[in-house]
């Protein structure tokens, strides 16, 4: 796990996280670690496991900790691996609780950067952004 960028009202975390043990034991760790946060966990679906409609369930609960949970996954992707397509809904029923699915990387990226906006203006709860992935976000640029 690698910070990005460590402010007064915002902290990111970039880290590569892939499999459902290891993007719980990430968003429970840094939640204990900031709890007085909001915490954003952005998770990147990637590998061919993750992208796997049989496999997804295995993520169940992983993010719940999390107070706004993003997941994104470019369909170019599993086109490229040759897998069938998924469906937004699909991801956010398997991944459970509350979850916003991602499959547009320029709205992904607006959000992830709207949310680093908000959290610097006076008044706002300090932020923490976890980006999670194997992949690259669709090689998102990530400076803040």
């Amino acid at each position: 796990m690698e910070k990005i960028k460590d402010t007064e009202s915002l902290v990111v975390f970039r880290d590569f996280a892939h499999s459902p043990s290891k993007v719980q034991a990430t968003v429970d760790a840094v939640k204990t670690q900031y709890p007085n946060h909001k915490l954003v966990a952005c998770f990147e679906l990637h590998t061919f496991s993750s992208l796997n409609k049989k496999f997804l369930t295995e993520y169940n609960g992983s993010l719940n900790k999390a107070d706004t949970s993003i997941v994104y996954y470019d369909e170019h992707v599993l086109e490229l691996k040759k897998m069938p397509a998924l469906e937004m809904e699909e991801v956010a029923e398997a991944f459970g609780g509350s979850i916003e699915v991602y499959t547009d990387a320029e709205m992904l990226h607006n959000f992830i950067h709207s949310t680093g906006k908000k959290s610097s203006q006076k008044g706002n709860q300090n932020t923490v952004l976890l980006l999670m992935s194997s992949g690259t976000f669709s090689n998102l640029p990530l400076n803040f």
